[in-house]
């Protein structure tokens, strides 16, 4: 848990220094576009009225008045009913403007609503280039809202109203056919018609001073004041979420060029990504050569022996993910490496894909056995090359010279058997493989070893080649 940890926030540091300097040019740009921007804009005020929303509504039957109030709706219904054609249109007529657009009027307020359960408030809010004109647009939606809901407590009386004059007007039709056929057999039917007019003209008579006296739930409690302090526009707090989206838009450049480049950049990505250790770094030479520094080999050499330290003896397959990435370098510099060291050291030439240390020490057939006799008789009488390093030291060499088609199936039945003879003899057996993803050569031959070197030139570096390379040797 401790490693990922880690690694994370490794990840995480080399993402911030890597947008860092993108992040603080766009930041200044978009910040100081963003404020120049809105200096250049014209001031925008705004000014709010009040309006409360009764749930209930005051009784005045003990006056002798029974008014009729406007049946209650939920308070959105309000918020709506402001955007409304009539609302609008009603609120140009009181600015003196009813050939305006009511949707170019309507940009210039807005309507919210708070309810607490028993009673509500509706916030008309006012926006327009003068502190005069925002309140006066406030105070005109809120008035007509107000009218808007008292003209609807007025057609409901008003439907009221119609309904009983149809039913006088019916009942007077029937009165008269009664009358004309003058009978007196239905002269009682005629007195219960006439009385029944008589309370419907009533209650008409009711309805009609209702409408007079008909009240709405909405009442404007605070109007719109002209405020001289614009609310818009705020360079400096534009300017600061300009540059903050600038951040936003560098690191999101960044994070999808690392999604889409898988590219790796240095040392410290090969290491998150692979998540084995670095064991040395080669410095690239001026001139193409197979020879690395000592000093390098040397750190190479040390990271082996603690990683191998209770293997005996030491089997080291060196191999790449794909070609051209300097393992073959890699194999004969750790194994001179330890050969200097008093080690007794034997370099297995086991790409018979392409073989090349033949050709690097000088080696001709004839001068030692080759890797391809080992593998056909492992018990046989063969001779390794022994290439002298200075003073007493010297390497012993398994040399391949020749190129075979059938690599992996004869590596695969000789190579163990190989190995368990080379190991009487030697402390340290470093077999140069050929590629992992090109052909099957270093898998086949994986198992009879202690440890991997995986070379990784940073050229070709690349994360999915990389880890493909990776996964398929720890499977081994």
């Amino acid at each position: 848990m401790t490693n990922d940890v880690s690694v994370a926030v490794g990840d995480a540091m080399r993402l911030l220094r890597r947008g860092l300097s993108l992040g603080v040019v766009l930041a200044v740009v978009f910040g100081l576009a963003t404020y120049l921007w809105s200096q250049r804009q014209d001031p925008v005020y705004e000014a709010q009225a009040t309006v409360l929303v009764s749930s209930q509504t005051a009784d005045f039957r003990s006056f002798g008045v029974s008014p009729f109030v406007a049946p209650a709706i939920d308070v959105s219904a309000y918020e709506v009913a402001s955007r409304s054609d009539a609302v609008a249109q009603a609120a140009l007529a009181a600015l003196g403007e009813e050939g305006a657009s009511l949707p170019a009027f309507r940009a210039l307020y807005r309507v919210s609503s708070r309810d607490d359960g028993t009673s509500a408030l509706l916030t008309v809010t006012g926006r327009a280039p003068s502190p005069e004109r925002a309140a006066a647009v406030a105070n005109a939606v809120a008035n007509a809202l107000v009218a808007w809901d008292v003209e609807r407590a007025t057609r409901s009386v008003q439907q009221v109203v119609q309904a009983l004059e149809q039913q006088i007007a019916a009942l007077t039709e029937q009165v008269r056919a009664l009358q004309a056929l003058g009978d007196p057999a239905r002269q009682s039917e005629v007195d219960g018609l006439i009385s029944l007019r008589a309370q419907q003209q009533q209650s008409l008579a009711v309805a009609r001073a209702m409408g007079a006296s008909a009240i709405g739930r909405l009442e404007v409690i605070q109007h719109a004041v002209a405020d001289a302090t614009p609310v818009a526009p705020r360079p400096f707090v534009n300017a600061l979420l300009a540059a903050l989206a600038g951040l936003v838009v560098a690191y999101g450049v960044v994070i999808m060029r690392s999604i889409l480049n898988t590219r790796l950049g240095d040392v410290a990505e090969v290491e998150a990504v692979s998540g084995v250790p670095i064991l040395a770094e080669f410095q690239r030479l001026a001139k193409p050569t197979r020879r690395l520094p000592r000093e390098a080999a040397s750190y190479l050499r040390t990271g082996v022996l603690f990683a191998t330290a209770d293997a005996s003896p030491r089997v080291i397959l060196v191999t790449s993910g794909r070609s051209g990435e300097g393992k073959s370098a890699v194999a004969l510099n750790l194994a001179e490496s330890f050969a200097r060291n008093d080690y007794r050291t034997l370099l297995v030439d086991a790409d018979l894909r392409q073989p090349v240390l033949f050709q690097e020490y000088g080696l001709r057939r004839g001068q030692a056995s080759e890797l391809l006799d080992f593998l056909r008789d492992p018990d046989g009488p063969h001779m390794v090359a022994r290439v002298p390093l200075g003073g007493r030291q010297r390497l012993d060499i398994v040399p391949s010279f020749q190129v075979s088609t059938q690599a992996a199936e004869i590596l695969g039945r000789g190579f163990s058997a190989c190995v368990n003879r080379w190991g009487h003899d030697y402390d340290v057996i470093v077999v140069d493989s050929p590629p992992v993803l090109a052909v099957a050569d270093a898998l086949t031959i994986a198992p009879s070893c202690t440890g991997a070197v995986l070379a990784v030139s940073m050229r070709k570096a690349d994360r999915r080649p990389l880890r493909a390379t990776l996964d398929l040797l720890e499977r081994m």
